[in-house]
């Protein structure tokens, strides 16, 4: 009896497999089952996506792709870590690497010691100089991304420098291949900075400041008023600092520029090119004592906009004009426009 019983149980159970198999064919899983059945098939297309991530399919940026992660990274280390990520994209260029520098630029306060530490940072500098030496192949594009690094390094100079020491010569190589295709504003900021980091004994760019001196003559009529200031600066800068001499070539026609664009000086503008006259004529050249007294003329307007900085560059001026007995008038309108010392 116990046996037909057995028998009868386990055709009964062959049966209700049978019966769920055509059901589930014909209707579908239960609902729990289908539920299961799509969590697993989620949990699988999730897989799927992070192991694509981690072979790299999500690196296949375009420039301009790039560009907009780095222009939305909030930090310096974010930016090392969109360049990091795109490395081995060979749709990074130039003009985004540049991006890049210009952004960690803008974002100097948060380069941090672990920034510092990162080893990444090196590798980014290695490939920037490598980038560097290939853009010279296409100066006139890549003219504004040379400008735009060597603006950056002077920015980041206080933070990394001597991570970016081994980038100096690959750049003022391109920097010198370049400069016939940059723009006013671009061979300004790079003249600027070629003046900047003679302050810090880093002559590396004056390799290309002849050349850059001829572009000055090619666009002087394109420069705005920070863009001659600038200009006018470093060449009293780096004639203070005895680096080079070469932009005294180009003062006259700069001096002609000032009285153009004068209306438009702001309160930096003007104390920094009142101090680069003095400075110009403390070592010996008149070039820009012609346009001194609009420059004193238009202090007058910008008085109320200057900092203790402005004020201590102009008075500086005023006792290096006070030994030329040509310049009293102008050394008297100055005094009294400045506050007296204790």
């Amino acid at each position: 009896m116990g046996h037909h019983i057995a028998r009868l149980t386990l055709l009964l159970g062959s049966w209700h497999v049978f019966l769920w198999c055509c059901r589930t064919a014909f209707t579908g899983p239960s609902r729990a089952e289908s539920r299961s059945s799509s969590a697993c098939t989620l949990c699988r297309v999730r897989e799927r996506r992070k192991t694509a991530r981690g072979k790299g399919l999500d690196k296949q940026l375009n420039p301009q792709q790039i560009t907009l992660r780095i222009t939305q990274a909030a930090s310096a280390s974010e930016v090392l870590g969109v360049v990091r990520e795109q490395q081995r994209n060979p749709k990074l260029d130039f003009i985004a690497v540049s991006a890049a520098w210009h952004k960690m630029a803008n974002l100097q306060h948060s380069v941090s010691a672990e920034v510092l530490r990162d080893s990444f940072l090196m590798e980014f500098v290695g490939l920037t100089g490598q980038m560097a030496v290939r853009a010279q192949a296409e100066a006139n594009r890549n003219a504004r991304a040379v400008a735009s690094i060597y603006w950056a390094v002077v920015q980041l100079e206080p933070y990394m420098s001597s991570q970016l020491k081994s980038l100096q010569a690959s750049l003022g190589a391109a920097a010198k291949k370049t400069a016939a295709h940059m723009k006013a504003q671009e061979v300004a900021n790079t003249i600027w900075a070629a003046a900047k980091l003679s302050e810090t004994g880093d002559i590396s760019l004056l390799v290309a400041l002849p050349s850059l001196v001829e572009r000055v003559k090619e666009v002087k009529s394109e420069m705005k008023a920070q863009e001659v200031s600038n200009v006018i600066w470093a060449a009293a800068k780096l004639s203070e600092v005895e680096a080079d001499d070469s932009l005294l070539a180009v003062l006259p026609a700069l001096a002609e520029r000032v009285q153009e664009v004068i209306l438009a000086m702001k309160a930096q503008e003007v104390s920094n090119s009142i101090w680069a006259t003095a400075k110009l004529r403390e070592s010996g050249d008149d070039s820009l004592l012609l346009v001194l007294p609009v420059l004193v003329e238009r202090a007058k307007s910008v008085r109320p906009q200057m900092i203790p900085q402005h004020i201590t560059m102009t008075r500086w001026a005023v006792e290096v004009f006070s030994h030329d007995a040509r310049l009293a008038d102008t050394v008297q309108t100055l005094r009294m426009l400045l506050p007296q010392s204790g």
